[in-house]
């Protein structure tokens, strides 16, 4: 008597399954990066210490869509750099693109 193998198919064409890897990696990274510059802002610098903690920061930003974390970039920005928004500007505009 033979046995016979049950054999999983993916839902997902193998071919598709890197490309997708890869972009759901580079929006992750990306989020964290929004998160990362939050936390700058937030605190003043790179130095735990200063400010709010880091702690604080990522306690703000852990629930933070990716829309929220654009939203709150752009508006930090602004705060801390009043005469250069037309940079926070186009920075938003790229991130709402890759949203």
């Amino acid at each position: 008597m033979s046995e016979k193998k049950l054999r999983l198919v993916s839902a997902i064409s193998l071919k598709l399954v890197e490309p997708l890897g890869a972009v759901v990696a580079n929006f992750s990274v990306l989020s964290f990066s929004l998160e990362l510059l939050i936390w700058l802002f937030l605190t003043g610098e790179f130095k735990a210490g200063s400010g709010m903690t880091w702690q604080g920061g990522r306690i703000i930003t852990a629930e933070m869509s990716f829309k929220n974390l654009i939203h709150a970039f752009g508006s930090l920005w602004k705060l801390r750099f009043p005469d250069n928004e037309d940079g926070a500007d186009d920075l938003v505009a790229m991130l709402w693109q890759a949203e």
